[in-house]
């Protein structure tokens, strides 16, 4: 029963097994042949803690007549307690790890070198034998003791991260190291397991589990005192949790603010872009190449037009899309929070820079319009790049991340040009850890390098194919002065603040740039000084790199616009992972003081900004929405004609008058909201327009403007030298309408009359069949003073096939003779 020589090497690789004793006769010589079978193989030593030489424990060593040869006792001088008695027994091991156990038979003993094991590989200071992971039980005790140790160890464990879901359970093993420098508390009960689990936890040092089962003693008295106990347990439990809980009391709050924001203000009348959603929702609607690509002002933005459409579509609610904006952003910030607590190992009340960086209602134009997806969406794909990343503690791509990473990165080009601007970012990201995995010898690099190939070749395919046929529209908008382009890049990300970097400017400004300059330099220097860490420094430094791209590509597309430009709503959740990289880049690799003052610096700047200007200006724009949709809805509740409508409300909730009629058309037909709840007479008027497919194009030389014949008839009037083009779907192949010269106008219009075709347009060479040739003079010919109707086919010849209705001069008309402008109307005319 002597000690093993104390040399270095055994020192170094030893396992001191503690047993905390009181009257334990009848069980301890079956726990000690237990521990030696275990350990017979491995160097170690078993530590039998005494309180008094009358312990009936040492009786029964004396009577096994075969105790291990590791065996020493070790008197607790400290003063009588299990709590005291494992610290005798901490003091007198002479191994790297120190594992406690019971001398009741109640724990496995061949658990301990896999306990060993994880903690000399990972580095962790406490392993638990974890009764509530998968692969471990508890058998038998009292219910009341099982069931409050379960909800304390895996609710402790789901707040904090602490690492392991038994944080209770005595089982566990220690680094000798880290017990050295824990100080002393508790000097009672078993609830040093507790104290130590998380005194571990809060210093950063690494808690981890191994499945294990437990027994209830089958001899022998249970010296747990669970109610004397208790009050100690509940201490370090809520020492432990009260920081996350407190970070995520604040981020609960400003959800639910968030929402409500959303509940309070926004309107189920769909409202400029949202309006856009109607026409994909149509019943007889279907998804097509074409239609995917096709383009949104100058964006091509498939993904965020097919998301929101479905929500849409499934709610007849606008709102709801609102909701999942909404819901995007919370769940971004608690991710991030999550994180922060995983690479961190625990929660600091620095992680509120999340929250306040993503729900604050200062993102107003973002919250209360469902269509501004299409901005979330990239935000929160770059961000999960980085999340995923960084959260690995191993370097490179293994098939599971390189799947997580491969799909956000392969979807940024679906989410138009915020996508766009940074997918190259990342496809050089991608291909950089691909060459790593060639050279690592690594198991499962090299199927993540395959996997990562295939997402590469599929985002730069998906790049392509969004520059097939797209044209930038020619507007003033853009400059080549680098100094405007770097001011309107500046304004846009001082946005990461929200409406304070506008009102803050240019001191905005200057921070955001001081950050960005000195976060590059932190992770140059980390790059060269923690060469272990440089997976995660390459991700970091590449996101970074991703959302400066898209500034700088916002500022130059809006380089010429005016100062104001840069400061649009619209750009807000766009910079905001500039802050969020930031944080992590100097949690992981700042110094003492920098890892949390650069946190809280930013912190406490997010959240003045919320509290004052963001609210503030939140609160302003709320009540202009609201108003204006309170307004909008009173008219529709009250039956106003369609008519007086538009007239209305063109260029307040839509600029383009024909495409806002039939927009509101197709709501009335799917008596989508809120349309549902208009009399059904006020509604008919809706339910008709001159023409049942909306026009992809019209040119003209002076706008095309809709009038009443008799006062009745609804028509669309044209000038000459006007085209009027539509798209075909194949599945339409008849047009029927009615033209004819307007009769106010037929009294003043020149005598050589005007001409109308129908032609149609197959293919993309553009041959043209013409269908319809007419030229009317009503002056001289009396047949053409009324309505003339054709009903004309469309053959099914190409895929793309488009229908143009042109007006113009008669054929006969000199090409010097003077042309002045005349009119003729449209009504009636439907594809079948």
């Amino acid at each position: 029963m002597s000690p093993e020589p104390n040399t270095a090497s055994s020192q170094a690789s030893k396992i001191s097994v503690v047993v905390p004793v009181y009257n334990e006769r009848e069980n301890i010589g079956a726990c000690l042949r237990g521990l030696w079978k275990a350990l017979a193989e491995v160097p170690h030593e078993i530590l039998v803690c005494y309180d008094f030489d009358e312990d009936t424990t040492l009786v029964g060593i004396r009577e096994m007549g075969d105790a291990p040869p590791s065996l020493r006792l070790v008197k607790n001088t400290r003063g009588r307690g299990a709590a005291n008695a494992l610290r005798a027994g901490f003091d007198a091991a002479q191994g790297d790890v120190v594992v406690t156990t019971m001398g009741d038979l109640s724990d496995p003993p061949e658990n301990i070198i896999k306990m060993a094991e994880l903690m000399r590989r990972e580095k962790l200071a406490v392993v638990a034998g974890s009764r509530y992971m998968r692969g471990g039980s508890q058998t038998g005790g009292p219910l009341l003791k099982r069931t409050l140790s379960h909800i304390a160890g895996v609710s402790l464990n789901w707040i904090t991260g602490v690492g392991t879901k038994d944080a209770t359970s005595n089982f566990r093993a220690y680094s000798k190291e880290f017990l050295k420098n824990a100080w002393e508390e508790d000097k009672t009960g078993f609830e040093i397991a507790l104290e130590l689990t998380v005194k571990a936890h809060l210093q950063g040092r690494g808690v981890g589990e191994v499945p294990s089962t437990w027994t209830d003693r089958t001899a022998g008295e249970s010296r747990f005192r669970l109610w004397k106990w208790m009050p100690n347990y509940l201490r370090w439990w809520f020492r432990a949790a009260w920081r996350p809980l407190l970070v995520g009391l604040v981020a609960l709050i400003m959800s639910v603010q968030l929402v409500s924001y959303v509940h309070t203000n926004s309107s189920p009348f769909p409202m400029w872009d949202d309006l856009e959603y109607v026409p994909l929702i149509q019943p007889d609607f279907h998804w097509t190449a074409d239609e995917a690509w096709a383009l949104h002002n100058e964006h091509r933005i498939p993904l965020p037009r097919w998301l929101g459409s479905q929500i849409y579509g499934w709610t007849h609610d606008i709102r709801t899309v609102m909701y999942f904006n909404a819901a995007l952003l919370i769940g971004l910030a608690f991710a991030m929070m999550l994180v922060a607590r995983k690479v961190r190992g625990r929660t600091s009340l620095v992680d509120v820079v999340f929250p306040f960086l993503w729900l604050h209602t200062g993102n107003s134009e973002n919250l209360l319009m469902g269509f501004q997806i299409a901005l979330t969406l990239p935000t929160l794909l770059v961000s999960a790049v980085l999340l995923i990343a960084i959260a690995k503690k191993r370097a490179g791509l293994g098939p599971i991340a390189a799947i997580g990473i491969g799909v956000c990165v392969l979807m940024l080009p679906l989410c138009g040009g915020m996508g766009m601007a940074q997918s190259p970012v990342f496809v050089i990201a991608l291909l950089s850890a691909v060459i790593a995995a060639l050279w690592s010898k690594r198991k499962g690099l090299k199927s993540g390098a395959a996997l990562t190939v295939l997402f590469v070749a599929g985002t730069v395919t998906l790049f392509v194919l969004y520059l097939i046929g797209f044209v930038y529209p020619n507007n003033s908008l853009r400059s080549s002065d680098p100094s405007l382009i770097l001011g309107a890049a500046t304004r846009v990300a001082s946005l990461a603040f929200g409406t304070a970097g506008k009102e803050w400017w240019p001191w905005a400004g200057y921070g955001i740039v001081l950050l960005v300059l000195a976060t590059t330099a932190l992770l140059v220097w980390a790059w060269f000084n923690r060469r272990e860490e440089r997976w995660r420094v390459a991700a970091l430094f590449f996101c970074f790199g991703a959302t400066v791209a898209l500034v700088l590509s916002i500022g130059y597309g809006r380089s010429a616009a005016g100062p104001e430009a840069g400061f649009a709503l619209r750009y807000i959740t766009l910079p905001a992972p500039l802050i969020s990289t930031a944080v992590f880049a100097w949690v992981l690799f700042g110094g003492r003081i920098a890892r949390w003052a650069v946190p809280a610096a930013l912190a406490l700047t997010l959240g003045i900004a919320n509290w004052t200007v963001n609210v503030h200006d939140g609160a302003e724009f709320a009540v202009a929405r609201k108003q204006l949709g309170e307004d909008l809805m009173g008219e529709v509740a009250r039956g106003t004609p369609p008519g007086v409508l538009i007239e209305r409300w063109t260029d307040r909730i839509y600029p383009d008058e024909g495409r806002l009629y039939y927009v509101l058309r197709l709501m009335a037909l799917m008596q989508l909201k809120p349309f549902d709840d208009m009399p059904a007479e006020a509604r008919d008027l809706y339910t008709w327009w001159m023409f049942n497919l909306p026009p992809t194009k019209i040119e003209s030389p002076v706008p095309v403007s809709r009038r009443f014949i008799n006062g009745a008839w609804e028509v669309l009037v044209v000038p000459t030298g006007s085209e009027i083009t539509f798209d075909v779907p194949q599945s339409l192949h008849h047009l029927a309408g009615s033209f004819g010269v307007p009769p106010a106008w037929q009294r003043v219009m020149t005598s050589n009359g005007v001409r109308v075709q129908v032609f149609v347009s197959y293919g993309p060479n553009g041959a043209r069949e013409l269908l319809v040739d007419r030229t009317l003079d009503p002056l001289n010919v009396p047949g053409d003073r009324i309505g003339q109707v054709f009903d004309v086919e469309i053959k099914p010849i190409a895929r793309k096939r488009q229908v143009v209705l042109s007006v113009t001069w008669p054929a006969e008309l000199p090409e010097e003779a003077v042309r002045e402008t005349d009119w003729v109307f449209f009504g009636d005319t439907y594809f079948r």
